[in-house]
């Protein structure tokens, strides 16, 4: 199944023309999202979207890397890393066409 990007650009024309709103209360929108949701991480907050998904983040340890130009070994320091599980909902429309029309093997 082949995939079509979207920057931000062609994302918030598909959102205006969909929502049928202008682009820049999609950009105003997004902007105010993903704001949030930096400012919610960044104060080591869970952010729990019933359906959509939950943001949060996770303590990476401290470790021995490798460079991958050099090979040599090189410190990795600790860091949080940002996550993101996604919901019922967001599953559940992705996969809509999954499995349908497959032939059933006995």
């Amino acid at each position: 199944m082949e995939t079509n990007n979207l920057n931000k650009e062609t994302f918030v024309k598909f959102v205006a023309k969909k929502q049928d709103i202008t682009q820049l209360e999609v950009i105003k929108a997004i902007d105010i999202f993903t704001d949030g949701i930096i400012q919610g991480l960044a104060a080591n907050y869970k952010i729990t979207l019933m359906g959509f998904g939950v943001f949060y983040t996770q303590d990476r340890k401290a470790r021995i890397g490798r460079n991958p130009k050099t090979q040599k070994p090189m410190n990795v320091e600790a860091y949080k890393q940002a996550m993101c599980r996604f919901g019922s909902e967001v599953k559940r429309a992705i996969n809509k066409d999954v499995g349908k029309g497959a032939s059933k093997k006995k």
